[in-house]
């Protein structure tokens, strides 16, 4: 018989307004409610998390451009040992050397880190003499990476072995500045990862060089539609195809890929209906997952507050419109399925509160009516103890 319980991990993000911390819940898999059961972290500006279940540990990103007490020196990652209870402890933490690190995976080994960090849009102007003796203002930004930490044998993390920096930048110079490396998801072999960037609108394939300890960039970078700033990627668990929402267009992408992770486009799929087409708001993604089988496909937006649900074809990896499902929060911001895959976890960072929908045998979401509050609610991660 299967004691297992199920714990779901809420972060807050409050960009420095207050509502920040680490929570945790007990999510019934048969019902969809969900039940506070403690703080794991109240003051930490705490991103997306990653669990390690066989480990038992927690990873939770500290999304900042400060260290504590101090200006400047980027963020961090956190390492909790987590309990059959739901409860954990910090272990370990340590500096991304970047600013706003905004997404943590492990690989597959179970011996390496990889981090994404956002970095900033704040700027530095140096005064630089030319070759023809004139004075002209040089504008540098922070730098944004991709960062492989090694893990010790206890879960706990260990120092950073590589750093890849991206640069470049899009049209939008309001978000788009410099680059912002946004995501990093590993491929169901566990030999790619997919790095999503909102700042210079690319999407990358890195590999990890075992031997050498390094990240190494494979494929070539495929380049989305300007403006469109890929913000958040899933794999297939068939190992042929790619998905990618966007910031800045309300457009899924699908791709197909080779094992030297170069991307081919199958198309880009609207989020809204026909008939939502003209539909107010920013229109802005944000979470996206899919269900352990890979048929169905889930991508928030705020502004409407909504959740998209696609259809997958299973041969040629196209997306099918078939759900525009409006949710009762205000930004909702992370998503996440339950292990058992019944129900939809989503975020309200606004309205400060996370809900549960259940998801139906075609795919679609119908409200449960269980919600908790909790204030500035970014990021969920579901472990069973």
């Amino acid at each position: 018989m299967d004691n297992k319980k199920c714990y779901a991990y809420v972060s807050s993000w409050s960009h420095g307004k207050g509502d920040s911390g680490l929570w945790v819940y007990s999510f019934n898999e048969e019902t969809g409610e969900i039940t506070e059961k403690g703080c794991l972290d109240d003051k930490t500006e705490c991103g997306v998390s990653f669990a390690d279940d066989k480990r038992q540990i927690l990873y939770v990103l500290d999304e900042s451009v400060d260290l504590p007490g101090k200006q400047g020196g980027g963020g961090r990652v956190l390492a909790f040992r987590l309990e059959s209870d739901g409860s954990g402890t910090m272990i370990s933490e340590a500096r991304t050397c970047c600013p706003n690190p905004s997404y943590v995976t492990e690989d597959s080994s179970g011996k390496y880190l990889l981090v994404s960090n956002h970095g900033g849009r704040a700027c530095v102007t140096k005064i630089l003499r030319g070759e023809d003796n004139k004075y002209r203002p040089c504008v540098e930004y922070d730098d944004s990476a991709v960062e492989l930490f090694g893990i010790n044998e206890d879960g706990s993390i260990g120092e950073i072995l590589d750093v890849v920096k991206h640069t470049g930048s899009g049209p939008d110079k309001r978000k788009q500045s410099n680059a912002h490396p946004h995501c990093v998801v590993m491929s169901p072999d566990g030999k790619l990862f997919a790095v999503c960037d909102k700042g210079n609108d690319g999407v990358y394939m890195y590999r990890i060089d075992r031997e050498k300890e390094r990240l190494v960039e494979t494929g070539t970078c495929y380049r989305t539609e300007p403006g469109s700033e890929p913000r958040f990627g899933a794999f297939h668990p068939n190992g042929k195809f790619f998905y990618q929402n966007n910031e800045g267009k309300p457009v899924v992408n699908a791709y197909t890929y080779d094992d030297n992770g170069t991307l081919r486009l199958i198309g880009s799929y609207d989020v809204f209906s026909e008939a939502k087409q003209n539909v107010e708001g920013e229109k802005v993604q944000q979470g996206l997952c899919m269900d352990q089988a890979g048929q169905y496909l889930y991508s928030v937006t705020h502004d409407p507050a909504m959740i998209i649900v696609f259809k997958i074809d299973q041969v040629s990896g196209a997306l099918e419109l078939i759900q525009n499902k409006r949710i009762n929060a205000e930004w909702p911001r992370g998503c996440a399925l339950s292990p058992n895959g019944g129900f939809l976890a989503v975020t309200g960072m606004k309205s400060g509160n996370v809900i549960s929908l259940a998801v139906g045998e075609d795919g679609t979401l119908t409200d449960t009516g269980f919600s908790v509050n909790q204030a500035g609610a970014a990021y969920i991660t579901f472990f069973e103890g």
